[in-house]
C-alpha cells in the first residue's frame, strides 16, 4: 500500500509539473513589424499639450513621417511618446524565450526605451539585430563590485 501511495506521488507530481510548465511557457515571440506603417483616425496624445485629432498618421522606418486629415471611419487610436525605464535589469531566469517575453512585455506596457543597469547584452544585440520586437536598449557597462564578487560580470 505504501509503495503504490509513493509510486502515486511521483506520478502526480510528475503530471503538475509537465502541467505547470504548460502553463507558464513564454508564449512564441511575435514577427518584427515591416516599417512604415499607415493609421487612420487616430488621437495624438502630446504630454502638457493635451490631446489632438483625429489625424491619419505615416509612419516611415521609426519616425512619423506625416500627420494629415483622417481618411476613412477606422476605430480611433490613441498615439502618445514611449516610456523610459533608465534603470532597468534584464531577465535572470535562463529558460527558453524569456529575453524575448520580457521584450514584448516591455512593449506591451509602452516601454520603447530601456537603459539596462548592467550585465549581458544579448537582448540588445538580438532585438538590433531584428531577431524579435523589443525596446530600444541602452546600456551602461557591466556590474562594479567589490572582490569576491557573486556576479561573473563584475568588475
Amino acid at each position: 500500500m505504501l509503495r503504490r501511495l509513493l509510486l502515486l506521488s511521483i506520478v502526480l507530481l510528475l503530471l503538475a509539473t509537465a502541467g505547470s510548465y504548460l502553463v507558464l511557457r513564454p508564449p512564441a515571440p511575435l514577427a518584427v513589424p515591416a516599417p512604415g506603417a499607415s493609421f487612420d483616425k487616430v488621437i495624438l496624445v502630446i504630454p502638457g499639450a493635451g490631446r489632438r485629432g483625429p489625424f491619419s498618421l505615416e509612419v516611415e522606418g521609426a519616425r512619423i513621417s506625416s500627420i494629415d486629415p483622417p481618411r476613412g471611419e477606422a476605430p480611433a487610436l490613441y498615439v502618445l511618446p514611449g516610456l523610459a525605464d533608465a534603470h532597468m535589469h534584464g531577465p535572470s531566469v535562463p529558460l527558453p524565450g524569456h529575453r524575448q517575453l520580457f521584450a514584448l512585455l516591455n512593449l506591451y506596457h509602452g516601454v520603447t526605451t530601456v537603459r539596462m543597469a548592467a550585465g549581458d547584452n544579448r537582448m540588445r544585440e538580438e532585438i538590433a539585430a531584428g531577431h524579435y520586437p523589443g525596446p530600444r536598449v541602452l546600456s551602461c557597462g557591466p556590474f562594479l563590485d567589490g572582490p569576491g564578487s557573486i556576479w561573473r560580470s563584475a568588475r
